[in-house]
């Protein structure tokens, strides 16, 4: 699903590894990667810090661009995985006479 500002996964992420978790991955589909807001008890904190932070390592789509600096960057813990086949082949199936999306599916 969506990596916003991460407040919930950095929480999911201590429970795993306070119950002695031996690896983490974290996946999601969109990585917006936001600042938290400042509260009167927590700074604004930016989410790639917070995972960052973690140790764990992040997969993401490419269904938010990034350059390839930023992904050069961040490759210690993040890897970010293109869409755009799985796209293409949507639209060709769903606008061919015949076709299905459901096809994408076969064989899985």
């Amino acid at each position: 699903d969506i990596l916003d500002t991460c407040g919930t996964m950095e929480n999911a992420i201590n429970f795993l590894l306070d119950c002695k978790a031996k690896s983490i991955l974290v996946v999601g589909t969109h990585g917006i990667f936001s600042r938290s807001l400042t509260t009167s008890d927590k700074p604004s904190i930016l989410a790639e810090d917070r995972l960052r932070k973690a140790g764990v390592h992040v997969l993401i789509t490419d269904s938010i661009p990034r350059d390839e600096a930023y992904i050069n960057k961040n490759a210690g813990w993040l890897t970010v995985v293109s869409i755009d086949r799985v796209f293409a082949e949507a639209i060709y199936q769903s606008s061919t006479i015949g076709g299905s999306v459901s096809k994408l599916f076969e064989g899985r």
